[in-house]
């Protein structure tokens, strides 16, 4: 993702927008796969349950990332 500048916010947005558009694309065990992998890299520890549905999976990536 391409950091966040203060003076020039659109190359982020536009990021952004290109990355959800590519993970919405994506068929939902790519996602799952994506997930675990960024969790791993993340070092977050999943606890219980997660992500449902595919729109779910969109935003827990991103959000990590």
């Amino acid at each position: 993702m391409t950091p966040l500048n203060t003076a020039d916010p659109m190359p982020y947005l536009l990021a952004h927008s290109k990355r959800v558009k590519q993970l919405d694309r994506m068929p939902l065990a790519s996602l799952r796969a994506i997930w675990r992998q960024a969790q791993t890299d993340a070092g977050v520890i999943q606890i219980w349950n997660g992500p449902l549905s595919k729109d779910e999976f969109v935003n827990g990536i991103v959000e990590i990332e």
